[in-house]
């Protein structure tokens, strides 16, 4: 299990190398860790379209430039709509950048 940070930062970044399809982070502050994970996808570069899925809002864009990304991907569809399953087939539509997340909490409570 990862404890800091750093760790943190060196397993995400091994992932994105190896262009790893879909990351879990079971975390008890999912809005920190994904502000986390925007600054360290932007590190000198353009940040890629990110969308995030949780329980309550289903498929959602993160940041002002993924709302076109999370449109294309969604359809016709309601974003509310996603659960995880459907979250995960349409993360198979997500541009070759494009990152998404889905977030646990540390509380035991887990997507459906």
């Amino acid at each position: 299990m990862i404890r800091s940070m750093e760790e943190f930062t060196s397993a995400f970044h091994a992932a994105r190398c190896v262009s790893t399809p879909l990351v879990a982070v079971l975390t008890a502050d999912p809005a920190s860790t994904t502000h986390f994970i925007i600054n360290t996808l932007k590190e000198g570069r353009k940040l890629p379209p990110l969308l995030g899925w949780d329980v309550v809002r289903g498929l959602y864009a993160i940041g002002r430039d993924s709302g076109e990304e999370l449109a294309r991907v969604l359809g016709e569809r309601q974003a509310a709509s996603i659960g995880p399953v459907d979250a995960l087939l349409l993360a198979q539509q997500l541009g070759e950048a494009s990152c998404s997340t889905r977030t646990l909490t540390a509380s035991g409570m887990t997507p459906e």
